[in-house]
């Protein structure tokens, strides 16, 4: 910049315009450098959002098959054990007739 500003000073026109040309090409250098970083940034992000997103679905799946495979083994006992009393109460009115 301070090249620029002497140049303008000295009322040199193609050495500001030269200048102003070379700082025009920084800009458009460091907005594709600053593009690139964004766009990497942002498809980092959507990696892990989808990480993160797949491992909470596959917990609310196991948890899922858990509490149905829990379910299942609750009606197995409940019913086991009124198969048990209704034995019991057969084997007892069949002690009773004896």
């Amino acid at each position: 910049m301070g090249r620029l500003k002497e140049a303008l000073r000295a009322g040199d026109g193609a050495a500001a315009s030269a200048m102003t040309l070379e700082i025009d090409a920084a800009f458009v250098q460091l907005q594709g450098i600053d593009t690139g970083l964004s766009d990497l940034i942002q498809r980092r992000y959507f990696e892990l959002f989808f990480f993160f997103s797949l491992l909470i679905i596959i917990s609310i799946l196991a948890l899922w098959f858990l509490n149905r495979h829990l379910e299942k083994s609750v009606s197995r006992e409940r019913q086991s054990r009124i198969f048990l009393r209704e034995t019991a109460k057969l084997g007892s009115l069949k002690e009773m007739q004896r």
